[in-house]
């Protein structure tokens, strides 16, 4: 059971999700109240209403999705009855009973993003722009590490570190987890690969890579399938996959944060390279249809996304890569 309360002008009935991502779940609200686009408000949650869980990112549309559904059509049946104040009790219903939940009118559709003018304005105040009275920041310090063991800090300078300006304490954790022929030149290779996210959402991606004499490796085409229960929002999702697949590209070619006695020396962009728009491949993204309940897809891609450059890169050269990322070294003819 749960409460809902529905205002006294139903017409500006709010859904609440605890997200600044609200495109989805208004799609979801007026296809299940059967109410206009326009006449539907999204809000955030008070940040002092009581304790409930928060929307994330790659598992909000799986784990609210059916829960808004619900609370709308309850209400929906409420206001067809002439309640038009007070609190409404919902009783589930199947899953089968929702409208949301079949691919129709706007399920399945890409209306413009709710926020999307605010936030490429930099409207929205997000948790990094607040800025309180006796705010502490922290850094977080750790030895060298890499990927053959685990290292740990020998001792700390704590003369030093009191020192430090506004220092108030210091806190240790014990220890740190961590097929085509050569044309022109170029070696070139396909790789695939798959993968399930969060035991919800699967994945599966393709690249083609051309790889030079001197080992400089370019992807130059990207593929994607992503299984996401019902799509809500295809263009949302299809976002996250393309950026997903371009995040696979800087981790199997670019990341790599210098250090130095223990910190970063990176001071820009250029000492810890992210991919350029230069860099990104034509990228194909395909959804599957599927009539199960929506699914994360946050993260999904990235299962599948690095390893298929890996193994483009292995066809292409007869290497396997055992480090993100890849030297050039490592790859010459």
């Amino acid at each position: 059971m749960a409460n809902r309360k529905i205002d006294k002008d139903p017409t500006a009935s709010p859904a609440r999700p605890a997200s600044v991502f609200r495109s989805s779940p208004q799609q979801v609200a007026c296809t299940e109240l059967g109410a206009h686009w326009d006449v539907v408000d999204v809000v955030l949650l008070a940040t002092d209403m009581p304790r409930v869980k928060v929307k994330v990112g790659s598992e909000s549309a799986m784990l609210f999705s059916e829960p808004l559904a619900q609370a709308c059509a309850a209400l929906r049946d409420a206001l067809a009855a002439g309640q038009i104040a007070g609190q409404v009790r919902v009783t589930p219903r199947p899953p089968f009973e929702l409208r949301s939940l079949r691919t129709a009118g706007l399920i399945g559709s890409s209306p413009a993003i709710v926020q999307g003018r605010g936030i490429v304005t930099g409207a929205p105040l997000y948790a990094a722009d607040v800025r309180l009275p006796r705010m502490l920041y922290g850094r977080v310090l750790r030895a060298p590490a890499s990927v053959e063991g685990q290292t740990r800090p020998l001792r700390w300078k704590l003369d030093a570190a009191r020192a430090v300006p506004g220092f108030v304490a210091l806190g240790e954790i014990a220890s740190w987890g961590r097929p085509p022929s050569p044309v022109d030149g170029l070696r070139l290779g396909r790789g695939i690969a798959c993968g399930t996210y969060k035991d919800t959402s699967h994945a599966a991606a393709v690249a083609d890579v051309a790889v030079d004499a001197r080992g400089r490796v370019r992807v130059t085409r990207l593929w994607c399938v992503h299984d996401c229960g019902i799509v809500i929002n295809p263009d949302q999702v299809r976002a996250q996959c393309e950026g997903n697949l371009v995040w696979s590209l800087g981790m199997v070619l670019t990341d790599n944060l210098p250090t130095a006695v223990g910190h970063v020396t990176a001071q820009s962009f250029g000492d810890a390279p992210i991919p350029r728009m230069t860099d990104v491949p034509a990228i194909t993204v395909d959804l599957i249809q599927s009539d199960r309940p929506p699914q994360g897809a946050g993260e999904t891609a990235m299962v599948a996304g690095p390893g298929a450059i890996a193994n483009a890169i292995r066809a292409a050269t007869g290497q396997r890569t055992t480090r993100f990322p890849v030297r050039a070294e490592d790859l010459r003819a």
